[in-house]
C-alpha cells in the first residue's frame, strides 16, 4: 500500500534529542526506535515487517533514510519487496557500515532480486545476521549468504581482539 509518510518518520527521528523512543509510524503499525548519539547521528532500529508496503513503499522509506543515520536493525519481512525495493535495499546495504541485523523473510523475491541483494551483501561488512527465508535463497545462494555472514562475524571478532 505504501501509505507510510517517510518524511514524517525521519523528520521526527532527526528532531528528537531523547533516549530510545518508539515512534509509531503514521498509517501503519511499524515502529522506529531511535535516539541521538553524542556525535549527533540518529541511531535507529526500523521494524516494518508485515506492513505490505510493496516495492515503491519500501524504496521510498529506504531512500529517505538520512545520511547520518546509524541503522542497526532493519526488518522488511512480509512486504512484497519487488525489484524497486530490492534495488533500494541493495543500495543501502552497499553503503551501510552500521546495519548488523536484517530481516527480509517472506518477500516472494525473484531469483534476480535475490542475486541483487546477495551482490550488495558481498560488499557489506557489518551484517552479522540475515533472516532470509525465501525460495530464491535456498541452495547455493543461501549457502553463499551464510558464508558472507560468517566472514563478517570473523572479521568483526578479529578486530575486537
Amino acid at each position: 500500500s505504501g501509505a507510510v509518510n517517510s518524511r514524517h518518520i525521519f523528520a521526527s527521528m532527526a528532531q528528537s534529542q531523547s533516549v530510545w523512543q518508539k515512534i509509531p509510524l503514521p498509517n501503519c503499525s511499524g515502529i522506529v526506535y531511535r535516539t541521538i548519539s553524542p556525535a549527533g547521528a540518529v541511531v535507529a532500529d526500523l521494524f516494518l515487517g508485515g506492513l505490505s508496503l510493496g516495492p515503491q513503499g519500501i524504496a521510498t522509506v529506504l531512500n529517505k533514510i538520512p545520511k547520518n543515520t546509524q541503522l542497526h536493525i532493519l526488518d522488511l519481512s512480509r512486504n512484497n519487496m519487488g525489484t524497486a525495493g530490492a534495488a533500494a535495499l541493495a543500495s543501502l546495504l552497499e553503503h551501510s557500515t552500521t546495519i548488523t541485523t536484517l530481516f527480509i523473510n517472506d518477500n516472494d523475491l525473484t531469483d534476480d532480486e535475490c542475486a541483487l541483494i546477495l551482490s550488495a551483501i558481498e560488499r557489506n561488512t557489518s551484517l552479522v545476521y540475515v533472516g532470509y527465508y525465501n525460495p530464491g535463497f535456498l541452495g547455493a545462494r543461501g549457502d553463499a549468504l551464510d558464508a558472507l555472514i560468517v566472514r563478517n562475524i570473523r572479521k568483526i571478532h578479529a578486530q575486537r581482539q
